[in-house]
């Protein structure tokens, strides 16, 4: 299992196995998160999604998912 310096906790810990996500997000995350925050992230956005009612099936909605996983786990949202 690959090791990362984490750029949500700043510690060098294991890194993700495989990619989370399709494309390049993906492979950024697996190159710059630890499991740990992940696994936070992970717990964190069902929390996310019903505070806000959000909708996976509506692109806007799928949109701001993901830039608030950016922001959480301090990868470069824009």
């Amino acid at each position: 299992m690959p090791e990362v310096t984490c750029t949500r906790c700043g510690l060098k810990a294991a890194g993700l196995e495989a990619p989370p996500t399709g494309g390049q997000l993906g492979i950024k995350i697996q190159n710059s998160v630890c499991r740990d925050c992940w696994q936070e992230w992970v717990d964190q956005q069902v929390l996310f999604i019903n505070h806000y009612g959000l909708q996976m099936a509506d692109p806007e909605d799928r949109s701001r998912l993901r830039e608030a996983m950016k922001e959480f786990l301090n990868l470069d949202p824009a």
